[in-house]
């Protein structure tokens, strides 16, 4: 029915959104992270912990925004049968 069509364009709008988002954080962890080697600020140089810390909080951010991205493009994958 066009009522349903009009739901999942929006949905569709949306999840596309969502997935642009999640990849543009995505790159933006990435090029932080600087594989595994993020630049240290003025803190970190007196605190090895915190750059691990902090290291180690960006990689799993990185695990979690991909899985996002999975999970986004499972569900357009549905909304586009």
């Amino acid at each position: 029915s066009n009522t349903q069509r009009t739901r999942d364009s929006d949905a569709r709008g949306i999840f596309e959104a969502e997935l642009r988002k999640a990849e543009s954080r995505l790159a933006a962890l990435t090029k932080e992270y600087n594989n595994g080697a993020p630049e240290r600020n003025a803190l970190e140089l007196r605190n090895p912990q915190q750059y691990m810390d902090r290291t180690a909080e960006i990689k799993a951010n990185m695990a979690r925004t991909a899985s996002d991205i999975e999970s986004i493009r499972r569900e357009l994958g549905r909304i586009n049968r």
